[in-house]
């Protein structure tokens, strides 16, 4: 179906979510993990053909997607000992849909353009469930010539691809964009425990925030869904948010750009990893919050199960 031929290095989250995607395209392609145990796992659930190593994928493709989800594994699968570097030739395209740090996916471009390889970015904004159904979007930048002979494929994997110009900033932007989120779930948290200890119904104090602050735009589902339910699992890892504020902190002070706000919540993430009943979920920050203010907001069941009865209702964060 596709005039490449297509390897997926790095199956975590996101990478596992776009090989299924492609699978589900009727895209062939082979996959291929530096952990063993993943690669394992994804093959035995999908019969998609394995590599053994990233330069194994070199050899066999010319359009790789590098989806690692940490900087030392992006480092790994691209220059390492197995990585794509000893395999890849002249012409082959790498997207980098990877967690990595903005200069790392620089820098890598630049050690494989010696080898002429191609070297776009595709930055993930959405969930692994996103992605299998085809809502993500994607952050792109690179050269204008070859991200058009890979449009295609890139709008089948996702809603919309929005170009945001040279290589690193689609990254920064998406990790602006979860710093955002990040400091807006921090603040809404912090308004509902003070209405609760105030003895209001935080829930519909929510309810009539968009109105009492019109130009504080809407709240983060996951005030409603997780927070005000006591659920506190939004399903998104808290690790990737805490890298993602990282990445904005180190490009702040790059920049000179004070950035007191996000890193008081930087470090609220920091300290939620120790939080009682800590899940490794991204709502530890506002559990911490609350433990902290000595508030529990309760899971109504009832409520619950009428969401589960009623079609089209969602928990989604």
């Amino acid at each position: 179906m596709s005039e490449f031929s297509i390897g997926v290095v790095g199956l975590d989250l996101i990478g596992g979510a776009i090989s299924e995607r492609l699978e589900d395209l009727d895209f062939a392609h082979v996959v291929t993990d530096i952990n063993a145990q993943n690669l394992q796992i994804h093959v035995a659930e999908s019969g998609i053909a394995p590599a053994a190593t990233p330069t194994d994928v070199g050899h066999m493709c010319d359009l790789i997607f590098v989806v690692e989800s940490s900087d030392t594994t992006f480092r790994e699968s691209v220059v390492g000992p197995t990585g794509l570097i000893h395999g890849v030739s002249s012409g082959t395209i790498i997207v980098d849909m990877s967690e990595a740090d903005p200069r790392t996916g620089v820098e890598m471009a630049g050690r494989l353009a010696s080898k002429g390889v191609v070297w776009l970015e595709a930055a993930v904004v959405g969930s692994a469930e996103d992605v299998r159904e085809g809502r993500a979007t994607l952050l792109t930048s690179g050269r204008e010539d070859a991200l058009a002979q890979i449009d295609p494929l890139l709008s089948a994997l996702a809603a919309r691809s929005l170009r945001l110009g040279h290589l690193g900033s689609g990254k920064l932007a998406k990790a602006l964009g979860t710093s955002a989120n990040a400091m807006a779930v921090a603040l809404y948290t912090e308004v509902m425990l003070i209405a609760k200890r105030a003895g209001l119904d935080a829930a519909g104090v929510l309810a009539a925030l968009p109105y009492l602050a019109p130009g504080a735009g809407s709240p983060p589902e996951s005030i409603a869904s997780e927070v005000l339910t006591g659920r506190y699992d939004s399903g998104t890892p808290i690790d990737l948010v805490q890298q993602d504020i990282h990445t904005v902190v180190e490009a702040a002070v790059r920049a000179g750009a004070p950035a007191p706000m996000l890193s008081m919540v930087q470090s609220a993430f920091a300290a939620a990893r120790y939080v009682e009943d800590a899940n490794g979920d991204a709502s530890d920050m506002p559990r911490w919050l609350a433990q902290n203010a000595g508030v529990e907001f309760v899971l109504d069941n009832a409520a619950e199960e009428d969401r589960a009865e009623t079609p089209g209702t969602s928990d989604g964060a």
